[in-house]
């Protein structure tokens, strides 16, 4: 064990200046992890490890290997695996492209998260991060009467966005822009929305790296899984452990954006009906008609049984966690 933890230190250091300078590629780094004796489950528990102890650094790792920006949150948030991650990016992306929301929200939720920015100017400069299929951005064009810049690493998602936003006849600009590389410069934007993607670059990370694109005064909007009780059942803790180990309470989020350099502005929990209404039915309903046309599909059935097992833990324990919305003003 000791010999395979020495030799898997000395990878990720050499890693560091890239596959180019390293010739440090993934096939042979499933190569060398098989060569240490790593299963599948082994190499899988080792990318969930990385992903709770450090975020950002288990996303330059896998960049490093080559991998694109999107192969790599893949890999960091739901194959768990370089081995056949396209083909499994492949079917998620096949169920999720369709569906009226990428995650949790509801246009109640961003009203309400609107009424509450009491200072923006007139005609605000925007970002929406990560707009997905873009149901929130096209609210805040409506509501804010401004120019949305709406941001995503996934080009249908935009194309989709680009569509609605000329059939209802709103002012949307799209992007398809990488939120862990974004090019702005400082105090550019008076608004920040982040409706479930902020967890993508972490949202530590991201509450510093967002900082400095917001004018003093300017607001940062985003969503954020969280804990809804102290002592969460064990079914729960410890899927979440598995899944998304970087869950906080809705406290140690507020507390984190005030050291952050953010004064909070107000908090409150998504309902329940923004988890079903646009996202798990539709979601449920796509299942069933892919189940069919891909059946005997290894990839897509372990993906459809990881959304399963996401929704059945949600029907089960929603009083223990959801979604917060948090509205924050920068300091």
């Amino acid at each position: 064990m000791k010999a395979q933890q020495r030799l898997i230190a000395g990878m990720l250091r050499t890693s560091a200046s890239g596959p180019e300078a390293t010739g440090l590629d993934p096939a042979l780094w499933l190569d060398l992890q098989h060569a240490c004796g790593l299963d599948a489950a082994a190499l899988k528990h080792w990318h969930t490890e990385f992903e709770r102890r450090s975020p950002a650094a288990h996303h330059a790792f896998l960049v490093s290997l080559g991998l694109s920006e999107k192969e790599a949150v893949q890999v960091r948030m739901l194959t768990r695996n370089i081995e056949d991650n396209t083909m499994s990016m492949h079917y998620f992306f096949e169920l999720f492209e369709s569906l009226p929301r990428q995650g949790p929200g509801c246009e109640e939720a961003t009203l309400e998260a609107l009424h509450l920015l009491k200072h923006l100017p007139a005609h605000p400069t925007v970002l929406d991060i990560g707009c997905g299929n873009g149901l929130q951005t096209l609210t805040l064009a409506r509501e804010l009467k401004s120019t949305i810049l709406a941001i995503d690493n996934h080009p249908p998602l935009l194309r989709h966005l680009d569509q609605a936003a000329r059939e209802a006849g709103l002012s949307v600009e799209t992007q398809e822009m990488s939120m862990i590389d974004i090019p702005f410069a400082a105090e550019y934007f008076d608004l920040l929305w982040a409706e479930g993607s902020i967890f993508i670059i972490g949202l530590a990370r991201g509450l510093q790296d967002f900082h400095k694109f917001l004018k003093p005064g300017g607001y940062l909007a985003f969503t954020e899984m969280c804990w809804f009780e102290a002592d969460p059942p064990a079914e729960i803790r410890t899927y979440l452990d598995r899944v998304y180990p970087d869950i906080r309470s809705i406290e140690t989020v507020c507390e984190l954006a005030e050291a952050r350099g953010y004064t909070v502005v107000d908090n409150f929990k998504l309902p329940a009906s923004a988890w079903w209404d646009d996202f798990y039915t539709p979601m449920l309903a796509q299942m069933q008609m892919l189940k069919q046309k891909n059946a005997g599909i290894s990839e897509a059935e372990a993906v459809y049984a990881a959304c399963e097992e996401e929704i059945t833990m949600y029907r089960r324990h929603l009083a223990s966690y959801g979604y917060g919305f948090f509205v924050l003003q920068k300091r």
